[in-house]
């Protein structure tokens, strides 16, 4: 569940990936520290973090994930899409792809000893099959990196 406060902060409300963001008057992005567990690692879209300097590169990480619904879910969701509007299940199944590859990403930029994730982005990309159902899949991509206060 995506929550959006009046400071303009952006929060995923998910036990195991909160991801948070926070605007500047300027509609910039501010990292904040994003946590899976016992991950403590900042993303970010730009290049660079106001404020950090970047000490070491670590190359790039990716994570990915494929999700998919019951049987059941289908013939709901194609009942109510025939009547028009939202159709919760996908909209769940959607969020779940790109927390889980998100995470996966984390976890590996860890693995390398990066403290941050810098240029991140996220492509999901949904199928539809008569005989196997929906499934959504999603790949998180970054460069890893150790960032420090200047």
């Amino acid at each position: 569940m995506l929550l959006t406060t009046k400071a303009g902060r952006v929060a995923c409300r998910n036990p195991k990936v909160l991801v948070r963001a926070q605007t500047t008057g300027q509609s910039q992005p501010t990292p904040t520290p994003t946590q899976s567990d016992d991950i403590h690692i900042l993303l970010s879209t730009r290049e660079n973090i106001e404020g950090q300097k970047v000490v070491q590169e670590f190359g790039i990480v990716t994570g990915c994930s494929v999700q998919a619904r019951t049987f059941w879910h289908d013939i709901s969701c194609r009942v109510l899409g025939f009547f028009g509007g939202d159709i919760p299940p996908y909209g769940t199944l959607l969020e779940r792809a790109t927390q889980e590859a998100t995470r996966k990403m984390m976890e590996a930029a860890k693995e390398q000893g990066a403290n941050c994730v810098l240029r991140t982005r996220t492509q999901v990309s949904i199928t539809s099959d008569p005989t196997a159902g929906v499934f959504c899949y999603c790949v998180a991509n970054g460069t890893a990196v150790e960032v420090t206060k200047e």
